[in-house]
């Protein structure tokens, strides 16, 4: 019986420190801190992505990688394997810029390879659809990535970063707009004397806005190209001004009875007048 009973007390406890051990183990995957969230600025957080997006009565909206959610003041709300709790909120300066002070709560680390319980991280635990991949700890459907890699999204364009990113992936081509040696582009602003790649003196565009003044941007090469002056050629079709409106200026010429006589017509009329002075004299003495 003696034996018995010292193997029943060993394995109670054996079984205590297993649980306590466990408990341990639970609660150090646990993880609440305090955080401050700025608009639209991704904050990392034990491999999760938390991005406040905007403010609401007495509420903000969150992004927890890639997951819509709204937090309250002092309530903790479970959003896509986070717990938030909105402590303070307030703007920074007269463009709105919103600051919001909150408490978060994560199980377990995400990427650590370790799919902790209560954890959401499809980096660790892999997606719940067979159909979907895990991209920047989200869930998406393969077909609906544009790329895979960067080497995908070229251009060959020399004037374009191009990169494979978001969720689902796309490519994006971002203008670069700063003046590099060496790199075989002559950015938007830059010329000879701070960029030797200039000396072709051809400059890559997205818009209209990136050439200089007088310059447009071609939509076939993406290259600046200068506008010429359009000469404007008067055609028969464009309309006269009519000489009764304007009847100091009649085109030589024109035929208006309104204008004054012609000097032919003051000749006429002064043979007239010495005709009929001739023979109206004669007339009068016979």
């Amino acid at each position: 019986m003696k034996k018995e009973a010292s193997f029943v007390l060993i394995s109670l406890l054996l079984l205590a420190t297993f649980v306590s051990a466990a408990v341990e183990l639970e609660e150090s995957e646990i993880n609440t801190e305090e955080f401050e969230l700025q608009q639209n600025v991704p904050l990392k957080i034990n491999g999760k992505s938390i991005t406040l997006r905007d403010d609401g009565v007495n509420e903000a909206y969150v992004l927890v990688d890639g997951v819509d959610g709204t937090i309250i003041f002092g309530k903790f709300e479970w959003i896509n394997g986070v717990s938030i709790m909105l402590l303070n909120m307030h703007e920074t300066n007269i463009h709105r810029n919103l600051t919001a002070f909150v408490n978060i709560t994560t199980y377990g680390s995400c990427g650590d390879g370790i799919c902790h319980e209560r954890e959401f991280c499809c980096t660790d635990c892999g997606c719940k659809i067979q159909e979907e991949v895990c991209l920047d700890n989200q869930c998406s459907r393969a077909e609906a990535n544009e790329c895979t890699t960067d080497l995908q999204c070229l251009d060959d364009r020399t004037c374009t970063i191009d990169i494979c990113e978001g969720v689902p992936r796309k490519c994006v081509h971002r203008l670069v707009k700063t003046c590099i040696n060496g790199d075989n582009c002559c950015a938007p602003g830059c010329n000879i004397n701070d960029d030797r790649d200039c000396a072709s003196n051809t400059i890559e565009c997205m818009v209209n806005e990136d050439c200089e003044i007088g310059e447009k941007c071609s939509g076939i090469t993406h290259l600046c190209y200068k506008v010429e002056p359009r000469l404007v050629l008067k055609t028969s079709l464009e309309p006269e001004i009519s000489s009764e409106l304007n009847p100091l200026s009649v085109p030589a010429g024109t035929n208006n009875s309104k204008n004054k006589w012609q000097p032919q017509s003051i000749i006429v009329l002064e043979i007239l007048i010495i005709t009929f002075l001739i023979f109206g004299w004669k007339y009068m003495f016979k």
